[in-house]
C-alpha cells in the first residue's frame, strides 16, 4: 500500500509542477526544511504533498494481544516514517481519536498548530505521529519468530512485513492491484449507488445538484446574450462609421478634414467595440 500511495503522490506532484512551478518549488523547499535536520534524513524519501495514513477501527484492533499490537504498530511506524508520512489511529466509537485526527488534518490542510500533547507513539494507545516526529532508532528492528528467514531477507521493509505476517498468520493481505487512479474508485462507488443510503444527505445533494444546474443554465444564458450583444455592437459600429462619413461630406468638401474626422470616428467606434469584446 505504501508503494501505491507513492505512485499517486508522484503523479499529483508532476501535475502540480507543471501547473504552478513556483508553488511546487516552495512546497518542496518547505519539505526539505522539515527534514534536513532530522537524523534519518538520508533514509527518508518524503513526498512534496503531505500524506496522513489513517488506521481505522482502532476499537477492534485494541482487542489484540499486547505483543501483536506492538509489532504491528512498529511496522506501521517504520513504513510511514521511511516514506515521510504521518500516522493516526481512529475509531468512530472513540471520540478522542476522531478529535485528534481532525486536529492533524487541520494541521496539514490549514497549517493550524498541533499540540505535542496530542501525539502518541506507545502501542498500548492509539498512535498519533506527525511527519518527521518519529525516528528509526525509537522504532527499533523487526523481530521475527523464525530467525532463519532473517538471514535470507536483506530489505528491512520485507523483514517488517514478515514480522507482521508471523504474528498474524491468518490475516487477509491487501491485493496487489490496488487502484492508483481516483477514477477507478469513483467507478466502483458509482456501481453501488444505493449501498449506503443517507436520506438527509441524499436530499441535500439533490438540492445542490439542482442549484448547480440552475447556475450552469444562467451562465450559459449570459454567455449567449453577451455573444449576441457583441455581434450587434459590431454591426452598429459599422453603421455609425458609414453615417458619419455621409454627414462629414454634407458640411465640408475639404478632403483632409473629412479624412481626419473619419479617422477620429473609426478610433472612437473601434474603442467601443474593443470594450464590448472584453465585457
Amino acid at each position: 500500500w505504501s508503494q501505491k500511495i507513492k505512485e499517486v503522490t508522484n503523479d499529483l506532484s508532476n501535475v502540480a509542477r507543471m501547473d504552478n512551478p513556483f508553488l511546487f518549488d516552495k512546497a518542496k523547499n518547505k519539505v526539505n526544511d522539515i527534514w534536513h535536520k532530522h537524523d534519518d534524513f538520508k533514509h527518508i524519501s518524503p513526498p512534496v504533498i503531505p500524506v496522513l495514513v489513517a488506521g481505522n477501527k482502532y476499537d477492534l484492533f485494541a482487542k489484540n494481544e499486547p505483543e501483536k499490537k506492538k509489532w504491528v504498530c512498529r511496522a506501521l511506524r517504520f513504513f510511514c516514517h521511511r516514506n515521510g508520512y504521518g500516522l493516526a489511529f481512529t475509531s468512530s466509537q472513540e471520540k478522542p481519536t476522531m478529535n485528534t485526527f481532525r486536529a492533524m488534518l487541520s494541521h496539514y490542510l490549514f497549517y493550524q498548530a498541533l499540540l505535542p500533547s496530542k501525539l502518541e507513539k506507545e502501542h498500548t494507545r492509539p498512535l498519533f505521529i506527525n511527519i518527521a516526529n518519529d525516528s528509526l532508532s525509537s522504532i527499533g528492528q523487526p523481530k521475527m519468530i523464525d530467525p532463519s528467514l532473517a538471514n535470507s531477507i536483506k530489505d528491512v521493509g520485507e523483514l517488517w512485513i514478515h514480522t507482521v505476517r508471523e504474528h498474524f498468520p491468518n490475516a487477509k493481505l491487501a491485493p496487489d492491484n490496488l487502484p492508483t487512479d481516483f477514477e477507478e474508485e469513483t467507478e466502483e462507488k458509482a456501481s453501488e449507488p444505493n449501498k449506503y443510503e443517507e436520506p438527509k444527505i441524499d436530499a441535500i445533494k439533490k438540492q445542490k445538484d439542482a442549484e448547480l444546474e440552475k447556475y450552469r443554465k444562467q451562465v450559459e444564458r449570459q454567455r449567449n446574450l453577451a455573444s449576441h450583444s457583441k455581434a450587434a455592437g459590431r454591426k452598429i459600429a459599422a453603421d455609425v462609421i458609414k453615417m458619419h462619413q455621409k454627414n462629414f461630406k454634407l458640411f465640408t468638401n475639404d478632403k483632409q478634414i473629412i479624412s481626419a474626422l473619419d479617422k477620429l470616428a473609426n478610433h472612437l467606434v473601434l474603442s467601443w467595440v474593443a470594450y464590448l469584446e472584453n465585457e
